[in-house]
Protein backbone atom coordinates (compact mmCIF):
# COMPACT_ATOMS: atom_id res chain seq x y z
CA UNK A 1 0.00 0.00 0.00
CA UNK A 2 1.31 3.42 -0.84
CA UNK A 3 0.69 6.64 0.98
CA UNK A 4 -1.10 7.93 -2.10
CA UNK A 5 -3.80 5.25 -1.82
CA UNK A 6 -4.34 5.95 1.89
CA UNK A 7 -4.49 9.69 1.28
CA UNK A 8 -6.95 9.31 -1.60
CA UNK A 9 -9.28 6.96 0.31
CA UNK A 10 -9.17 9.12 3.43
CA UNK A 11 -9.84 12.30 1.47
CA UNK A 12 -12.75 10.78 -0.46
CA UNK A 13 -14.40 9.42 2.67
CA UNK A 14 -13.95 12.74 4.49
CA UNK A 15 -15.55 14.57 1.56
CA UNK A 16 -18.48 12.14 1.46
CA UNK A 17 -19.00 12.61 5.21
CA UNK A 18 -18.87 16.38 4.81
CA UNK A 19 -21.46 16.33 2.01
CA UNK A 20 -23.76 14.08 4.04
CA UNK A 21 -23.56 16.49 6.99
CA UNK A 22 -24.07 19.58 4.83
CA UNK A 23 -27.18 18.04 3.27
CA UNK A 24 -28.40 16.75 6.64
CA UNK A 25 -28.53 13.26 5.15
CA UNK A 26 -28.43 11.12 8.28
CA UNK A 27 -28.91 7.75 6.53
CA UNK A 28 -25.98 8.44 4.19
CA UNK A 29 -23.82 9.60 7.09
CA UNK A 30 -24.68 6.53 9.17
CA UNK A 31 -23.93 4.28 6.21
CA UNK A 32 -20.55 5.93 5.65
CA UNK A 33 -19.44 5.57 9.26
CA UNK A 34 -20.50 1.90 9.30
CA UNK A 35 -18.68 0.98 6.09
CA UNK A 36 -15.34 -0.77 6.55
CA UNK A 37 -12.59 1.06 4.68
CA UNK A 38 -9.25 -0.79 4.92
CA UNK A 39 -7.16 1.92 3.24
CA UNK A 40 -8.36 4.90 5.31
CA UNK A 41 -5.89 6.54 7.71
CA UNK A 42 -5.73 5.25 11.27
CA UNK A 43 -6.69 8.71 12.55
CA UNK A 44 -9.95 8.73 10.59
CA UNK A 45 -10.67 5.13 11.58
CA UNK A 46 -10.28 6.14 15.24
CA UNK A 47 -12.60 9.12 14.74
CA UNK A 48 -15.23 6.96 13.04
CA UNK A 49 -15.02 4.45 15.89
CA UNK A 50 -15.66 7.24 18.41
CA UNK A 51 -18.58 8.57 16.37
CA UNK A 52 -20.12 5.08 16.19
CA UNK A 53 -19.81 4.74 19.96
CA UNK A 54 -21.47 8.13 20.47
CA UNK A 55 -24.38 7.17 18.20
CA UNK A 56 -24.80 3.90 20.09
CA UNK A 57 -24.68 5.69 23.45
CA UNK A 58 -27.22 8.33 22.38
CA UNK A 59 -29.70 5.71 21.17
CA UNK A 60 -29.89 4.02 24.59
Amino acid sequence: MTLDVEFKETYELAQQLLIAVQHKNSPAYQSLIQTKKPFVSSQLKRSLKNIKQAFTYNRK
